[in-house]
């Protein structure tokens, strides 16, 4: 895989909500934990709250109950979980919660509820920057390459992140400025273990942010709909401007039906300012538009780019392949 210059991680963006007056009453739920999985260890990025005077995360795998991971309560909105210096053990998805911890001048300490839930699974970098997330659903997904075939094999639950939803498994990383993300989709996604969404979608994303309903632009292939291959996103983020009637903001076209597309096929992403360009070929080299290039009007300089894919059914799982990834920033 490609990188180009100035390709590097950014700091995760925190949100600020509010606490009652009343010491210990009405402390604020935070929002779920943003979760950054790496070799034996995750980073908790915690949406902060008013007045707290601290965090405490939690954590679970499967159905265990929920364990107090922090020993004290962190005055940071992160927290780097390694189990306790030990390690966590690569491969298996852990549930994180935090609560909000208010404390008075005599050291005495109210918590307060614990937010939703995040799920993501402690592994080493996929080529060592490659980050799975797992955004809007408690059914992890996993992306993982199999070097003797150098082939890209994700597996993904998630119910949908176009309109008014955002619920995906996503593998990517920071990239900083223009870019364009390339690669090879094989053969359609398939629903496993007999499942019926023909939906299904893998493919190319640009993300601003990995905060839910962050603004995106998204080229994929679907399991067997028409359009096959469909350009799509969302300019502004939720609460930001879209209508929660018909949200004018976002964007979807494509022009090949299931039935005449020939995989494998080629698929290509780019950045040009506040420009996001998507275009298909069927020999990585003649390109055809999917649609008019779409303006954002704005983009932070740091957006996050890769794979991703949902099953458009949570609890459902896709199988999909993605082969010759190359990312490349001018």
């Amino acid at each position: 895989m490609k990188q180009g210059r100035n390709i590097c991680f950014a700091a995760l963006a925190l949100a600020a909500g509010a606490v009652g007056a009343a010491y210990g009453a009405g402390i604020t739920t935070p929002s779920a934990p943003v979760l950054t999985p790496a070799d034996g260890r995750v980073l908790v990025s915690i949406g902060g709250v008013l007045n707290a005077t601290g965090y405490n995360v939690y954590r679970h795998a499967g159905t265990d109950a929920p364990v107090l991971v922090n020993a004290q309560p962190t005055p940071y909105t992160w927290f780097v979980d390694d189990g306790g210096g030990k390690g966590l053990a690569n491969g298996t998805p852990l549930f994180y919660s935090v609560k909000a911890v208010l404390a008075d001048a005599s050291g005495k300490t109210a918590e307060g509820p614990a937010s939703a839930e995040a799920v993501t699974t402690p592994d080493p970098p996929l080529f060592g920057s490659l980050v799975t997330y797992n955004i809007g659903t408690l059914n992890p997904g996993t992306v993982t390459y199999d070097a003797a075939k150098k082939v890209i094999n994700v597996h993904a639950s998630g119910g949908e992140f176009w309109s008014g939803s955002d619920s995906e498994t996503f593998a990517a990383m920071p990239v900083d400025g223009d870019f364009t993300i390339t690669a090879q989709i094989p053969a359609p996604p398939a629903i496993a273990d007999g499942g019926s969404s023909n939906s299904g979608k893998v493919g190319l994303l640009m993300r601003e942010s990995l905060e839910p309903g962050a603004a995106y632009a998204y080229v994929f292939a679907s399991v067997m709909r028409d359009k096959e291959i469909l350009f799509e996103g969302r300019r502004v983020p939720f609460g930001n401007g879209s209508s929660s009637d018909n949200f004018p903001d976002d964007f979807s076209g494509g022009q090949t039906n299931f039935a005449d597309l020939k995989f494998p096929v080629w698929m290509r992403l780019t950045r040009s300012g506040t420009m996001m360009s998507a275009q298909q070929s069927e020999d990585g080299t003649n390109w055809t538009d999917e649609t008019a290039a779409e303006d954002f009007g704005r983009m932070p300089t740091t957006t996050y780019v890769g794979i991703a894919a949902t099953a458009l059914s949570d609890g459902m799982y896709l199988d999909g392949q993605v082969t010759n990834l190359s990312i490349t920033s001018p």
